[in-house]
């Protein structure tokens, strides 16, 4: 493999967390309900949870951004 490859492969590779992050994140925010059972901590921790995978996801993707844009 060259030194070319190994970056692509490591844009792809971060791109794929990313989009897993992002997908992990919207499916707790969208399945967390308050029923009954559900104390406010947990109920509060799910949302920041799915929140913080929504934050890494975006910053794994604009790392492919930006050396995406430094490698072309």
């Amino acid at each position: 493999m060259e030194v070319g490859e190994v970056k692509e492969a490591r844009f792809i590779l971060f791109w794929m967390i990313g989009a897993l992050l992002i997908l992990l994140g919207s499916w707790i925010a969208g399945h967390v309900e308050w029923t009954v059972g559900t104390t406010k901590l947990s109920y509060a921790t799910a949302l920041i949870v799915a929140f913080i995978s929504m934050l890494l996801g975006g910053l794994c993707w604009i790392g492919v951004a930006v050396g995406a844009s430094r490698h072309v």
